[in-house]
């Protein structure tokens, strides 16, 4: 992470305690959707630079129109 460096040491304790976890859940994460989408097309995976999240796009017209929601506060429960 970029900014670990500008952690205090009591902080980076705490994230080097955490980190295992947070890679656990990505990773069981990305495998829960990968079987999710067993037999369809493989998605197109998009890196956002310096954004805490991530997002698979394997149908586009569905990605833009749960942007659109967000991006206009139309977000559903």
């Amino acid at each position: 992470m970029p900014y670990y460096w500008y952690l205090s040491t009591e902080d980076q304790k705490t994230f080097d305690k955490n980190w295992p976890g947070i890679v656990k859940r990505y990773a069981d994460t990305t495998d829960q959707f990968a079987a999710q989408q067993a037999g369809r097309p493989k998605p197109t995976v998009y890196k956002l630079p310096d954004a805490p999240h991530y997002f698979y796009l394997n149908d586009q017209a569905f990605a833009v129109l749960k942007m659109r929601e967000f991006l206009l506060a139309r977000v559903g429960p």
